[in-house]
């Protein structure tokens, strides 16, 4: 697992309308080391409600197919209320329009049901320290749509430098690895990002991934 760069524990909201699953997950965290599981909702609104009350968490783990407002509408409501949150998917949908969707929305990363428990707490700690946490199986699949966008898009302008680094951190790549895989600084790789970034006119990782396959994915 990934070591956070935060030395107090993460706090975590849960947003899981199966309760059996739920209570896994709350009860698995109980002994997990460095994540605070403060709150378990069953809907959508349910935790637009406490948003509106209380003071966010770090990060919120979403389950998509929720009753009344899905999970895919919730995501840019909740960061409406707290745009400093961490929204991370978790779910039994790996279908491309979810994915997309979810990521166009502002997912900070999208992990499946069915994914170890490893790598639901090191996706928790990824999105916490900028990385995209995003399933294995996903991540091959916005990586095909990447290699099927014959040139960045006009508008993006992107250099083929730039899109091998965006392409790298979309495959769950943390800039250090992105620049030892490269032969090039940590800095020249930091400075590339953030002029995708303003390129793309987002404001992390996630958005930058959406624009690219929002583009290339249709």
């Amino acid at each position: 697992m990934t070591e956070s760069t935060s030395t107090k524990p993460i706090s975590v909201w849960l947003v899981e309308d199966n309760r059996h699953f739920s209570e896994a997950i709350e009860c698995i965290f109980e002994s997990e080391d460095g994540i605070n599981l403060k709150e378990s909702f069953r809907s959508a609104e349910a935790v637009l409600k406490a948003l509106a009350k209380k003071t966010p968490p770090q990060v919120i783990i979403l389950d998509l197919g929720l009753p009344g407002m899905s999970g895919i509408e919730a995501i840019p409501e909740i960061l409406q209320h707290a745009p400093k949150c961490h929204v991370l998917v978790l779910t039994t949908d790996d279908g491309r329009s979810k994915v997309l969707a979810a990521i166009a929305n502002g997912a900070a990363g999208y992990l499946l049901k069915g994914d170890d428990l490893d790598a639901i707490v090191s996706g928790i700690r990824d999105v916490v320290d900028g990385r995209a946490a995003i399933n294995s199986r996903v991540s091959r699949m916005i990586l095909d749509i990447f290699r099927k966008i014959p040139k960045p898009p006009p508008e993006a302008k992107l250099t083929s430098r730039e899109s091998e680094i965006l392409c790298l951190l979309a495959d769950g790549k943390i800039k250090k690895e992105v620049a030892d895989q490269l032969g090039i600084s940590y800095y020249t790789v930091d400075t590339h990002v953030k002029r995708i970034y303003k390129k793309l006119q987002v404001n992390n990782l996630s958005g930058a991934i959406a624009r690219m396959t929002q583009s290339g994915g249709e």
